[in-house]
Protein backbone atom coordinates (compact mmCIF):
# COMPACT_ATOMS: atom_id res chain seq x y z
CA UNK A 1 0.00 0.00 0.00
CA UNK A 2 1.43 3.59 -0.89
CA UNK A 3 1.70 6.19 1.93
CA UNK A 4 -1.15 8.41 1.74
CA UNK A 5 -0.37 12.28 0.73
CA UNK A 6 -1.18 14.34 3.97
CA UNK A 7 -3.61 16.64 2.62
CA UNK A 8 -5.61 13.70 2.02
CA UNK A 9 -5.58 12.19 5.67
CA UNK A 10 -5.49 16.08 7.09
CA UNK A 11 -6.71 19.12 5.93
CA UNK A 12 -5.35 21.81 4.92
CA UNK A 13 -5.20 25.62 6.38
CA UNK A 14 -3.76 28.96 5.27
CA UNK A 15 -2.09 30.47 8.20
CA UNK A 16 -0.49 33.75 8.14
CA UNK A 17 3.08 33.76 9.09
CA UNK A 18 4.34 37.20 8.47
CA UNK A 19 3.26 40.51 7.31
CA UNK A 20 4.97 43.07 5.08
CA UNK A 21 5.45 46.23 3.38
CA UNK A 22 7.31 46.92 0.77
CA UNK A 23 8.59 50.08 -1.36
CA UNK A 24 9.53 50.43 -4.71
CA UNK A 25 10.18 52.87 -7.19
CA UNK A 26 11.30 53.28 -10.72
CA UNK A 27 11.77 55.60 -13.39
CA UNK A 28 9.67 56.21 -16.51
CA UNK A 29 11.44 54.62 -19.90
CA UNK A 30 11.69 56.22 -23.31
CA UNK A 31 8.35 55.09 -23.91
CA UNK A 32 6.86 56.22 -20.63
CA UNK A 33 6.50 52.66 -19.00
CA UNK A 34 7.62 52.47 -15.20
CA UNK A 35 7.71 48.66 -14.41
CA UNK A 36 8.48 47.93 -10.32
CA UNK A 37 8.67 44.62 -9.04
CA UNK A 38 9.39 43.44 -5.26
CA UNK A 39 12.61 42.54 -4.32
CA UNK A 40 12.31 39.37 -4.44
CA UNK A 41 9.72 36.53 -5.55
CA UNK A 42 6.88 34.49 -4.07
CA UNK A 43 9.01 31.33 -1.93
CA UNK A 44 7.32 27.92 -3.58
CA UNK A 45 6.25 27.23 -0.92
CA UNK A 46 4.30 30.19 0.34
CA UNK A 47 1.68 32.50 -0.96
CA UNK A 48 1.41 36.04 -0.60
CA UNK A 49 -1.92 37.58 0.05
CA UNK A 50 -2.08 41.37 -1.03
CA UNK A 51 -3.70 43.55 1.15
CA UNK A 52 -3.10 47.39 -0.02
CA UNK A 53 -1.31 48.87 -2.11
CA UNK A 54 -0.67 52.58 -3.01
CA UNK A 55 0.97 53.91 -5.81
CA UNK A 56 2.07 58.00 -6.40
CA UNK A 57 3.76 60.02 -9.08
CA UNK A 58 5.26 63.34 -9.72
CA UNK A 59 3.93 62.84 -13.72
CA UNK A 60 1.62 65.35 -14.62
CA UNK A 61 0.17 62.72 -16.84
CA UNK A 62 -2.97 60.59 -16.02
CA UNK A 63 -0.94 56.94 -15.45
CA UNK A 64 -2.48 53.58 -16.28
CA UNK A 65 -1.56 50.87 -13.73
CA UNK A 66 -1.66 47.18 -14.44
CA UNK A 67 -0.79 44.64 -11.39
CA UNK A 68 0.50 41.60 -12.69
CA UNK A 69 1.98 38.27 -11.42
CA UNK A 70 5.24 38.46 -13.07
CA UNK A 71 4.39 36.65 -16.17
CA UNK A 72 5.57 37.77 -20.07
CA UNK A 73 2.99 39.29 -21.96
CA UNK A 74 1.53 36.29 -24.33
CA UNK A 75 0.18 36.35 -27.38
CA UNK A 76 -1.06 40.00 -28.94
CA UNK A 77 0.79 41.37 -25.97
CA UNK A 78 -2.48 40.03 -23.50
CA UNK A 79 -0.63 39.61 -20.25
CA UNK A 80 -2.45 36.26 -18.68
CA UNK A 81 -0.45 37.42 -15.22
CA UNK A 82 -2.75 40.47 -14.76
CA UNK A 83 -4.10 40.50 -11.32
CA UNK A 84 -5.82 44.41 -10.86
CA UNK A 85 -5.77 47.77 -13.02
CA UNK A 86 -6.41 51.44 -12.71
CA UNK A 87 -6.13 54.54 -13.30
CA UNK A 88 -3.75 56.89 -11.24
CA UNK A 89 -5.10 60.32 -11.39
CA UNK A 90 -2.50 63.25 -12.27
CA UNK A 91 -1.46 64.63 -8.85
CA UNK A 92 -3.54 62.18 -6.83
CA UNK A 93 -2.40 59.15 -5.19
CA UNK A 94 -4.25 55.46 -5.84
CA UNK A 95 -5.07 53.16 -3.10
CA UNK A 96 -6.29 50.09 -4.14
CA UNK A 97 -7.59 47.60 -1.06
CA UNK A 98 -8.26 44.25 -1.46
CA UNK A 99 -11.36 42.69 0.82
CA UNK A 100 -10.85 39.22 -0.78
CA UNK A 101 -7.07 39.31 -1.07
CA UNK A 102 -4.48 39.58 -4.05
CA UNK A 103 -3.18 36.19 -3.92
CA UNK A 104 0.30 35.47 -5.42
CA UNK A 105 1.63 31.78 -5.66
CA UNK A 106 4.96 30.61 -5.29
CA UNK A 107 7.57 31.93 -7.70
CA UNK A 108 5.41 34.75 -8.66
CA UNK A 109 6.88 38.34 -8.51
CA UNK A 110 4.38 41.43 -7.43
CA UNK A 111 5.09 43.40 -10.66
CA UNK A 112 3.44 47.19 -11.12
CA UNK A 113 3.92 48.60 -14.79
CA UNK A 114 2.69 51.93 -15.02
CA UNK A 115 2.32 53.69 -18.62
CA UNK A 116 1.11 57.34 -19.82
CA UNK A 117 4.39 58.85 -17.89
CA UNK A 118 6.99 61.07 -19.69
CA UNK A 119 10.44 59.95 -19.48
CA UNK A 120 12.03 60.56 -16.56
CA UNK A 121 9.03 60.39 -14.37
CA UNK A 122 8.77 58.90 -11.19
CA UNK A 123 6.06 56.12 -9.83
CA UNK A 124 6.41 55.00 -6.28
CA UNK A 125 4.29 52.24 -4.73
CA UNK A 126 3.93 50.65 -1.41
CA UNK A 127 2.54 46.89 -1.04
CA UNK A 128 1.09 45.43 1.88
CA UNK A 129 0.56 41.72 2.12
CA UNK A 130 0.90 38.72 4.25
CA UNK A 131 3.37 35.99 3.85
CA UNK A 132 1.18 32.63 4.11
CA UNK A 133 1.79 28.48 4.15
CA UNK A 134 -0.36 25.66 3.55
CA UNK A 135 -0.59 23.91 7.45
CA UNK A 136 -1.76 20.34 8.10
CA UNK A 137 -4.34 20.38 10.33
CA UNK A 138 -6.39 17.03 11.86
CA UNK A 139 -9.57 16.50 10.08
Amino acid sequence: MLPRPVQLSRGVELRVIDYRVETMEAEADVTGTATLTTKFAVDPDKIWRGERLVVQSNSVNKLTLQVTDGSTPGAGNINLGLRDFGLEPAGFPQVAEYPSMLTLLGSQQFTLIATGANQGDIVGASFQYAIVMKVPVPL
